[in-house]
């Protein structure tokens, strides 16, 4: 990608690179993707209850996010190679 000039921005914050590439998501994958967003914060700086502001994530909590990132994905490389 950097032989074509297209610049890469440094971060970890998955809203600012969503509205970077101009991505929209529904509602929903929105949502799981700002919890996802504060998992990746959280677990780059623990914080004193676990991942989550409200402890570790459940079982189907993690299963939304695998399904939501799967998308994220999808719809980013999709972006990315036109």
């Amino acid at each position: 990608m950097e032989e074509e000039n297209f610049s890469f921005i440094k971060s970890h914050d998955l809203l600012r690179l969503q509205n970077v590439l101009g991505i929209t998501f529904d509602k929903d994958s929105q949502h799981v993707l700002e919890i996802i967003n504060e998992v990746y914060i959280d677990a780059r700086y623990p914080g004193e209850f676990g991942l989550l502001p409200n402890g570790k994530p459940s079982k189907e909590e993690l299963e939304s996010f695998i399904s939501v990132t799967e998308y994220v994905l999808s719809l980013v490389l999709k972006r990315i190679s036109n």
